[in-house]
């Protein structure tokens, strides 16, 4: 006891209240006390009774054996060997922990701690005693649950790397058996409709074993049961259990279980597990066991939709820890009269230091409104506990001398005077600040469980972590960096920083950050650890220096996903072990949400470009569907025009209008062409090309194209690889890129061409649908104009959208691209933002051999028109066109035979008597087609030549058939020279 407060007790006014200090001290302890002489209990306060079930009559009346044998028979030896050395003056530890057999019989933990004393002129022991048995159960518990909840989480972490049912169950079973210390078992999957189990996978065992357990389960079985009513099976003995299966009987397991796969309150199959080990089923393990079937079971149910909805098994970890007390008076003005020694423990003053200073100098500034009302209703004597004189205990914070903080749990009682006047009071104070951390860690982490559910994207996610782990630790500074293995770059992407801003995308190949993800490990680093690792050449400075640095790798069961840090620029030890251990908590769940929402983006990105490429090819489809009956109506009007033309001298004034309608059919016809081109319907002439040829001659008329203030650059590889396409369609490409660049560049600027040769693995070629991995050569076209917003990327492709005015642009240069180049078995992609120019990026796949060209329609035929005399039929679905084709044929001196379709085409060729030289046919009609007619008038015509028209050309016209290399096309719309040329030339059999 310090001198002041020694000469304040030996007052002679202050003689009674000292002893009643002490008084109050035993008496209210938490602690129990006992005196130790000749083996012997001599003094024990009311705690001790509680705590043992003795009166302390009875523990003043136990003989040395009795006394002996409150300690338990394993401790005993190590307990009653350091009493005989201290009172032998042999040095002896402290403080031990040991069992007390109570007198109920009951065993409980205590913690004793012990000094050598003078008791009536002989040397006694005196001993206090703190009950720590709830601790101990509590840090059992707290183990036990951890390994659990690991466990949980090692199973939910393995269903959740996989996408596929069977992966899914590989992946479970592997961590069940795992988990639960198992080396044997299977799954099976209940098909209810079916009545049958299906065995998916199994370990450990034969898999003709497995196959025991399939087909239809017997009625009154232990399966019947688990799977009509949910009920796990366990097995204690498996080889004399007749409730078991006879199939694995003879493997020799002495342990198994059956457990369900329950989601929703549904059973979805069966969880079997077995072990030779010799060891009988723990509660515990049960629960265990029917926790893991259960995870399964919402594995199994959400197998195809890879959702990670289940929320991670909540991690943390309780850590108690039992200090001394903290023994204190206060009188009526809030000062501190007394302190024992152990307030240097809680907030490292010495006793002498705080004697004297007033209460509220060392509790916590935002505790000071709730605890000094509280301080001052003890003092003005409001109600306490009327039998003891103790206020209920309360908890504030205290403030360290170093500036940190602790959490207190006080009792305090009232002192009196000689006149039984309220002098001040007492108190009794323990440390919580561990179990006030714990709970604060633990609702933090549930509250990052929370956010990993309910947050909508990253950006959203890494603030709400950010302000979290501030509530732990110091994170005043805080950084998330990303790895991006498509670029080999980190990427940071969530910064809060009092000095740094965020730095661009960059390698970091020397950072801490970089340290950290290439370890796996994490780290705390003050300035000498940082200098030793600079000293190795392990890191580099990178942004400020900081004091404390404390980094944790995103780690997954699949990798390592980036990094994740907090710093401090002022205190080289603002940072614990403790803190690092949490940061590592945290990190974990928040690697998994990271991943999980990327591939939930991913997903999503798929399925877009999956709904894309359908919407393309349903209007790729109508375009076709559209462009052939508009070759129709063309044939029709080039036809009628031609044939008006040849009526009307040159000199007429109808001549002039009958040119611009031949005029508006050309445009029009372009323009089907493009819907062709679209719809992958036009006829190719594929050959093997190197594209800088093309691009080197496309090159000399671009400038003239782009205009003076636009600059053209070509950077082409000389080793490019060959390609299939079409010569003139590739020219049609480029030169739809420049006029768009052009158009984007309306203040001038650069054009960028350039080629090179790639190999596109599959974790590229996934990003994109019906893109298959190999070597393709890369096509890319840039420009440094206005760029384009997300909303226009997302409809560039789309036929007759256009962002350019009305009559300034179709809106099918960019979907004739797009349908070009698919039908050249590639893809296109499009980079772009608002003011930042824009690139497109073809990638052709490398031309493998020679090929050949897909037939087409004959060049327009120049030759003059002949006459014939043979008959031709002719089937058509188009009315207008059957009959201008008739006519034509007709007044050239042919017999025409006239059908709409296939089906009356054969009536009328069965009634006509004659040979039948030419059969003139469309391809696509209604009940019979051309081909379906063309084979079975063979068979009773085998004579007749064979001619076929189409408003489709390429290949839609292949899929029907009639592309063999014996057939003849005729490609809608065609002019009268060019139809009476090719029927005599078949008919000749020039062709």
């Amino acid at each position: 006891m310090n001198t002041q407060a020694v000469e304040w007790f030996q007052g002679p006014e202050n003689e009674r209240l000292a002893t009643e200090v002490y008084r109050a001290l035993v008496e209210h302890s938490w602690q129990g006390w006992i005196i130790l002489q000749d083996g012997r209990i001599i003094f024990a306060n009311a705690a001790t009774a509680e705590m043992s079930g003795y009166s302390v009559e009875e523990l003043l009346a136990l003989s040395p054996a009795q006394v002996e044998a409150m300690v338990h028979p394993q401790d005993q030896e190590q307990v009653w060997g350091a009493v005989t050395k201290r009172l032998a003056g042999e040095p002896a530890v402290d403080r031990r922990e040991f069992r007390l057999q109570c007198k109920d019989g009951r065993v409980r933990w205590v913690q004793a701690m012990g000094r050598i004393m003078d008791y009536q002129g002989r040397p006694a022991l005196q001993v206090a005693l703190m009950d720590i048995t709830e601790q101990k159960q509590a840090g059992e518990e707290i183990e036990r649950r951890t390994r659990d909840l690991a466990a949980l989480n090692a199973v939910a972490a393995a269903v959740s790397r996989s996408l596929d049912l069977e992966g899914v169950l590989a992946a479970a079973l592997d961590a069940a058996l795992q988990a639960i210390g198992f080396e044997a078992g299977g799954i099976t999957l209940w098909k209810e409709q079916e009545q049958r189990l299906e065995r998916v996978v199994t370990r450990g065992v034969d898999p003709r074993v497995g196959e025991a357990f399939l087909g239809r389960v017997r009625a009154g079985g232990n399966r019947e049961r688990l799977l009509l009513h949910g009920e796990p099976i366990f097995h204690e003995d498996t080889s004399n259990d007749p409730g078991v299966n006879p199939a694995i009987k003879p493997v020799g397991f002495t342990l198994s279980a059956m457990v369900p796969l329950l989601h929703a309150g549904k059973v979805l199959g069966i969880l079997a597990v077995a072990t030779r080990a010799r060891r009988s089923w723990s509660e515990e393990d049960k629960a265990l066991l029917i926790a893991v079937g259960q995870q399964i079971g919402i594995a199994v149910a959400n197998a195809h939709l890879y959702e990670e909805t289940r929320q991670s098994e909540q991690r943390y970890r309780d850590l108690l820890n039992a200090t001394t007390d903290l023994v204190f008076t206060i009188d009526r003005e809030g000062n501190v009269l007394f302190a024992n020694p152990s307030i240097k423990a809680f907030i490292g003053y010495e006793p002498e230091e705080v004697v004297g200073h007033h209460l509220s100098e060392y509790v916590h500034e935002e505790d000071l409104p709730f605890l000094l009302p509280r301080v001052q209703s003890t003092l003005n004597g409001e109600p306490v506990d009327t039998v003891r004189g103790i206020r209920p205990a309360i908890e504030f914070r205290l403030t360290r001398r170093d500036g940190g903080t602790i959490w207190v749990q006080t009792k305090a009682w009232l002192l009196r005077d000689a006149e039984g006047r309220i002098a001040g009071f007492g108190g009794i104070a323990r440390d919580i600040t561990e179990r006030k951390r714990a709970e604060e860690e633990r609702q933090v982490m549930l509250e990052i469980l929370q956010g990993v559910a309910t947050a909508t994207d990253l950006q959203e996610f890494f603030p709400l972590i950010h302000r979290l782990i501030g509530r732990v630790i110091d994170a005043e500074n805080f950084f998330v960096v990303l790895y991006n293995k498509r670029t080999g770059l980190f990427e940071e992407v969530f910064t809060v920083d009092q000095y740094d801003e965020p730095m661009p995308p960059s390698r970091l190949e020397k950072s801490l950050a970089s340290y950290v993800y290439r370890t796996g490990q994490t780290v705390l680093v003050n300035q000498t650890q940082f200098d030793e690792l600079l000293a190795r050449g392990e890191v580099e400075l990178v942004g400020a220096n900081s004091a404390s640095w404390l980094g944790t790798p995103l780690k997954t069961p699949d990798g390592i996903l980036g990094v994740m840090a907090v710093q401090n620029y002022e205190d080289p030890n603002r940072y614990s072990e403790r803190d690092k251990e949490f940061f590592a908590s945290v990190a974990s769940q928040v690697a998994l949400a990271i991943e999980r929402r990327w591939a939930e983006e991913e997903r999503d990105r798929l399925r877009e470009q999956f709904y894309q490429a359908q919407k393309m090819e349903a209007v790729g489809r109508l375009a076709g569907g559209v462009a052939h009956d508009f070759n129709n109506l063309l044939t029709i009007i080039q036809l009628s025009t031609r044939l008006m033309g040849q009526q009307l001298h040159p000199a007429d004034p109808l001549h002039l209008q009958l040119q611009r309608i031949d005029e508006a059919r050309q445009r029009a016809a372009e323009l089907s062409r493009q819907l062709l081109t679209l719809s992958r319907h036009m006829p190719i002439q594929i050959q093997q090309m190197n594209l800088n040829e093309g691009i080197r001659e496309m090159s000399r008329m671009l400038p003239r194209l782009l205009g003076e203030d636009i600059e053209l650059v070509l950077s082409l590889s000389e080793d490019l690889w060959p390609v299939e396409i079409n010569p003139t369609q590739f020219d049609q490409v480029l030169l739809n890129l420049a006029i768009n660049a052009r158009d984007a560049m309306p203040q001038g600027g650069r054009l960028r061409i350039e080629t090179s040769n790639v190999l596109l693995n599959r974790s590229y070629t996934n990003q994109y649908f019906g893109l298959e991995p190999g070597d393709y050569v890369l096509l890319s076209v840039s420009d440094t104009g206005v760029g384009m917003s997300e909303e226009v990327k997302a409809r560039i492709f789309e036929p007759f959208f256009t962002t350019k005015g009305p009559g300034q642009g179709s809106g099918l240069g960019l979907s004739t691209v797009y349908g070009i180049v698919r039908q050249w078995q590639g893809h296109i992609s499009v980079e772009s933002e608002v003011g930042q120019g824009t690139t497109f990026k073809l990638y052709l796949p490398r031309a493998a051999a020679s090929i050949g060209s897909l037939p087409a329609g004959p060049a327009e035929a120049t030759m003059t028109a002949v006459q014939g005399t043979e008959t031709v039929l002719v089937v058509e679905d188009e009315v207008l066109v059957r009959q201008m084709v008739r006519d034509i044929l007709t007044t050239h001196g042919y017999l025409v035979l006239t059908a709409q379709d296939g089906v009356e085409a054969l009536q009328v060729a069965a009634e006509h008597e004659g040979p039948i030289h030419l059969l003139l046919t469309d391809v696509v009609m209604p009940r019979l087609g051309g081909r379906a007619l063309a084979e079975r008038l063979h068979l009773s015509r085998p004579e007749t030549r064979l001619l076929y028209m189409s408003g489709y050309t390429g290949r839609s016209i292949a899929h029907h058939g009639v592309l063999e290399d014996s057939a003849h096309f005729l490609s809608k719309p065609f002019d009268v020279e060019e139809l009476l040329q090719r029927v005599r030339d078949i008919l000749d059999g020039r062709v």
